[in-house]
């Protein structure tokens, strides 16, 4: 779900940048394009929260597993190298193994 919102947030960025570029050729208020630069910062804001969020299964994970919590050293050996792992398919791993309060623990 976070990667959804992320690509939208990113697109949406993205075509505000592009009228924004518009926007500079043509003479335009300042008080518009000062609107249309905050919208881009804040846009750009919430993509890194959201951002940062897809990875906060794999963070907890590692720091549980450091604290020798046992099911979520087991589950971090399957998935230290794999940087490419999702945060749904890092949970359907742990509710594969039957890890129910490990996954309750990341969620």
């Amino acid at each position: 779900m976070a990667k959804k919102a992320a690509k939208s947030i990113k697109k949406t960025t993205k075509a505000t940048k592009s009228s924004l570029g518009k926007l500079n050729k043509s003479s335009v208020e300042k008080a518009v394009k000062q609107k249309v630069e905050a919208t881009v910062s804040h846009a750009d804001s919430v993509k890194k929260k959201v951002s940062r969020k897809s990875s906060n299964a794999r963070a907890a994970i590692e720091k549980l597993s450091s604290d020798g919590n046992a099911q979520a050293v087991h589950i971090w050996g399957l998935i230290k190298n794999d940087k490419n792992i999702s945060e749904s398919e890092i949970r359907a791993l742990i509710n594969s193994k039957n890890f129910f309060t490990l996954l309750g623990k990341v969620a």
